[in-house]
């Protein structure tokens, strides 16, 4: 009986042939859907990626630009510590002109500072670094402005 229904569907061969077939068949589509599906996965992670490097782009040069324009008046009140044309109110004493221009150092210099610093995790640790070595030449100016000697007064 076996022998008569493979006699009628074409012998043992065509019966193999048509069930590897069918079942390579039905594995090709399994692994096109896998890979439909890979590939959507993958699309979604790119597009993800993409999406958070573009905003991690924005994010620093916002800050760059925050702490490229907060360096300006740090430079201009470190400058002003010791301007080559001194020009001062001759009824002001020494004490009062240090004390004013420190202040108008310290109001430029600490909100700089902040953003550096309060901005460090997001930025290039190069461009802090340099920043930094920045921030810290103009403060031992300044200290160094408050606590000179008159008598001895550097050549600049």
């Amino acid at each position: 009986m076996i022998s008569e229904i493979l006699g009628a569907l074409g012998g043992v061969s065509a019966v193999v042939t048509g069930l590897f077939a069918y079942l390579g068949r039905t594995q090709l589509e399994k692994l096109k859907s896998d890979l439909a599906a890979t590939n959507e996965k993958l699309r979604a992670e790119l597009s993800h990626s993409i999406h958070v490097t573009q905003a991690q782009f924005n994010l620093e040069l916002e800050i760059y630009r925050e702490i490229w324009a907060a360096r300006f008046p740090v430079r201009n009140q470190t400058y002003a510590l010791r301007p080559t044309l001194d020009q001062y109110d001759v009824e002001e004493s020494e004490e009062v002109r240090i004390r004013r221009r420190l202040k108008y150092f310290g109001e430029a210099f600490n909100p700089a500072s902040t953003i550096l610093e309060s901005n460090r995790p997001f930025i290039s640790t190069e461009i802090y670094g340099a920043f930094r070595a920045i921030l810290t030449l103009c403060r031992k100016e300044a200290i160094e402005y408050e606590h000179r000697n008159p008598h001895e007064m550097k050549e600049y």
